[in-house]
């Protein structure tokens, strides 16, 4: 009975995967030799074969050959036979996490820790195919979790409080294209001059349904009070309120951080740089992939605000 309890103690151990001291130890009965007779070895950060590392965490569980099976998911010793895939390798489920998988995979499954790999490297600019290629993850897979990715993304910048009607900024739109470049996409930006947050975007065509697009994009308090700074471009002067409105030439340093911005932008994204092959096939993940660096770009701003 009392090995009963402390086989479930470790197999709750290995799912939740954080427990204290005191209670793994229960009195010395989990131990590296205790957990020989089952079949496993109890790995820290340092390789020393001990229960826990410094921090008191579960770094890790290898099952020793020629012992009972345990779930790669919860590393529940619960195990079933369930059937065999379309290669006729033998499949098996977990009564516990009721999770399937077969035994020795030709193929790991991705962890949490290569994810938020990949979550970084797509703010980088690095194709598709090269992160594919760093990571050892294939293309196929890779593309199916970008597309979910982005997908995903809100289409809605967030920015951080104002305590101050005081407020300008600075729009500007940058050519993209998708598929091929007479399919041209612009990026409609408009960027607040003091935090530097960009609190507009919109991805379309250069006409005046895309100034408003852009205008119908910021949020209510910039486009009751913001002052507007711009190019020449018509579009703007049939949309924004002549009263705030003010068209400027690059000379004049009234744009210069909207136009650095874009230059960031092209640095980061890669299907924005003017000649890749890294361009986007499908608007949707253009889009999305936009809105992901510029969601990543508010959020550092508002840490190092936090931290200021």
């Amino acid at each position: 009975m009392k090995n009963i309890k402390l086989q479930r103690l470790l197999d709750l151990v290995m799912r939740f995967r954080f427990v204290a001291l005191a209670a793994l130890c229960i009195g010395g009965a989990i131990n590296d030799a205790w957990a020989a007779t089952y079949g496993v070895q109890l790995i820290s950060a340092t390789g020393g074969g001990s229960l826990m590392n410094d921090a008191g965490d579960i770094v890790g569980v290898i099952q020793k050959p020629g012992t009972p099976m345990l779930c790669p998911y919860c590393y529940s010793s619960a195990i079933v036979k369930n059937g065999s895939n379309s290669a006729k390798t033998p499949k098996f489920r977990c009564k516990d996490c009721r999770r399937q998988f077969v035994e020795n995979p030709i193929q790991s499954r991705i962890t949490d820790a290569e994810k938020a790999l990949i979550d970084k490297m797509l703010l980088e600019k690095i194709p598709l195919a090269g992160i594919a290629r760093v990571t050892g993850i294939s293309e196929r897979w890779l593309q199916d979790y970008a597309n979910d990715k982005y997908e995903s993304v809100p289409r809605v910048v967030t920015v951080m409080a104002k305590t101050s009607f005081d407020l300008t900024i600075e729009c500007d739109e940058a050519w993209s294209f998708v598929g091929n470049k007479a399919n041209k996409q612009w990026i409609w930006l408009a960027l607040d001059r003091e935090t530097r947050e960009v609190v507009g975007v919109h991805v379309g065509d250069r006409s005046a349904q895309g100034a408003q697009a852009l205008w119908d994009s910021l949020p209510q308090v910039y486009r009751e009070h913001a002052r507007c700074y711009t190019d020449f471009w018509e579009a703007y002067q049939a949309i924004f309120p002549a009263d705030r409105h003010r068209a400027v030439g690059k000379d004049s340093g009234k744009t210069n951080h909207i136009e650095r911005f874009n230059c960031t932008l092209r640095q980061r994204v890669s299907r924005l740089v003017r000649k890749t092959l890294s361009f986007s096939k499908k608007l949707e993940n253009h889009i999305g992939a936009i809105f992901y660096f510029i969601h990543h770009y508010n959020a550092t701003l508002r840490a190092r605000a936090q931290w200021a």
